[in-house]
């Protein structure tokens, strides 16, 4: 199954200064949602240097589904991600 994940360029934005200043300060949390729909994603450092993503998709239809996950890595997942984002941002906003 594949479900498409949009989300507005200031939301991104906002989450790329959160996880920088999350991957400068080791601590913190940063959520990434579209303005106008209910699905989410966070990234929550804790002060052990453990990362934890978690998220729920949603879709509304006849038989509406949601799926919602969670799983734990490490900080040095958070520079890549930095630029990665960053490459997509770049994209969006040309």
């Amino acid at each position: 199954m594949e479900f498409p994940f949009y989300f507005e360029v200031e939301p991104l934005r906002g989450f790329i200064e959160q996880l920088e200043q999350m991957d400068q300060t080791l601590k913190g949390k940063a959520v990434l949602k579209p303005m106008y729909e209910d699905h989410f994603i966070e990234v929550e450092l804790s002060s052990a240097g453990h990362v934890t993503v978690r998220g729920q998709v949603i879709e509304y239809s006849e038989m509406p589904q949601s799926l919602k996950f969670e799983f734990n890595t490490d900080q040095t997942c958070l520079a890549p991600l930095i630029r990665e984002l960053k490459k997509w941002q770049q994209i969006d906003t040309t």
